[in-house]
């Protein structure tokens, strides 16, 4: 059976989706919700498959997209580069706040356009190999969270956590 997402946005080279589903069988209700986001920044937003666009999302996704150039990716690869285990999801969080509650490495990072990996080892004890992976989500979350885009924000609950430990 197609899910929802599927026959609303068809599969593309240049798109990105995100979808938190839920399904159940019987005769309860289907809960679904996804975003779309292709290479010319537009997004959608699926919601009990009712189709609308937010133009501030919009706006912050392609004012973050212009900012990630800088650092050689784009927003459209952070789906594939994102920490899939809770081990990982941890170990990133932790570097973010990190990056987040030191000025002086989140400087670094924007002056030299990379992450400061041996700062981040020692202050988080996130393994390097870990970093390393996972470089250019740890990068795009930084960016957002010290930067204006709360919406963006809303989807990076697990690090904010991390930040308030």
């Amino acid at each position: 059976m197609n899910s929802p997402e599927t026959e609303i946005f068809p599969e593309s080279d240049n798109a990105a989706a995100f979808s938190d589903v839920t399904e159940t069988t019987g005769t309860e209700t289907v809960d679904t919700t996804s975003v779309q986001v292709t290479s010319d920044n537009a997004a959608s937003v699926t919601d009990n498959n009712s189709t609308y666009t937010d133009s501030r999302i919009l706006d912050e996704i392609a004012h973050v997209s212009s900012l990630l150039e800088h650092y050689g990716f784009s927003f459209m690869e952070l789906p594939a580069c994102s920490p899939r285990t809770n081990g990982a999801r941890h170990a990133v969080a932790d570097a973010v706040a990190v990056l987040i509650e030191n000025p002086a490495f989140f400087s670094m990072l924007r002056s030299n356009r990379e992450l400061p990996l041996k700062e981040l080892v020692k202050y988080s004890g996130a393994p390097r190999k870990t970093l390393e992976q996972h470089r250019r989500y740890i990068i795009a979350a930084a960016e957002i969270l010290n930067g204006k885009y709360p919406l963006l924000q809303e989807y990076m609950v697990y690090i904010d956590k991390a930040i308030k430990r």
